[in-house]
């Protein structure tokens, strides 16, 4: 069997799953509130750690540089002083502190995980069929989706059409119904590879990757777990620190 190519230090993908599920959970979620603020200020910080670390420096350092000017921000701005510059500073801060992270995340998993790691990685936690065959068709899904996007947006160039020559209503129609159709298509097209591939049998697949955990999924994943015990005693009346 092979085993895993871990270039520029990435992470094996269950520990990417969990931390799929812990970054929304409180981040978007906002899961114990002020209780967990500097946790979850620490885990918003990772995926811009990710970046840096697979060598996207410019990606990384925008946008930590964004993130960082808008958290500081707050720091200046009073709810009682400021009224609707207040409110707009908080649409920013979820755009960019809260949901940004998460997307980041995201696109880091989708791009540096290949399909056939996530397939194993959900085998291997025992994960049924009816779920992994799902998130395998919605992983690939997405980039043939954009690369659809994007070739459609260069035919509509090709031909001259624009917003001036046609009118809006007729350029969103000219852009979003390939892309409707394509996506149908493409959708029918990843499910039926993946029951080809064998994900709806009930026999054990076999799989070339071997995925082995490094001391950084050892960290990372002590640390997620950690943060759902101690949001579980908070929520039972346990805490250790006040908020």
């Amino acid at each position: 069997m092979m085993s895993v190519r871990k270039g520029n230090g990435l992470l094996d993908p269950r520990t990417k799953m969990m931390l799929l599920v812990t970054l929304p959970t409180f981040l978007l979620g906002g899961a114990g509130g002020e209780y967990f603020r500097w946790i979850s200020l620490f885990f918003s910080l990772l995926p811009f750690l990710f970046l840096l670390r697979a060598g996207n420096y410019f990606s990384g350092f925008a946008g930590l540089s964004v993130f960082a000017s808008v958290y500081a921000s707050g720091f200046m701005i009073s709810p009682e002083n400021s009224g609707a510059a207040y409110c707009l500073y908080l649409l920013i801060y979820e755009v960019c502190c809260l949901l940004m992270p998460c997307g980041i995340l995201a696109a880091f998993v989708v791009r540096t995980t290949h399909v056939g790691e996530l397939i194993a990685g959900m085998e291997r936690m025992k994960i049924p069929g009816c779920i992994t065959i799902p998130c395998t068709v919605m992983f690939r899904f997405f980039p043939t989706l954009l690369e659809e996007y994007s070739s459609i947006g260069r035919a509509v160039r090709m031909r001259g059409i624009s917003i001036g020559s046609v009118g809006p209503v007729r350029y969103v129609e000219y852009r979003m119904i390939p892309v409707l159709m394509s996506s149908v298509k493409i959708g029918n097209e990843l499910t039926a590879a993946a029951l080809t591939k064998g994900l709806g049998s009930h026999r054990k697949r076999t799989s070339i990757y071997r995925l082995e955990f490094n001391a950084a999924d050892i960290i990372l994943l002590t640390m997620c777990s950690a943060v759902f015990v101690l949001l579980f005693l908070h929520l039972s009346g346990i805490s250790f620190w006040h908020s």
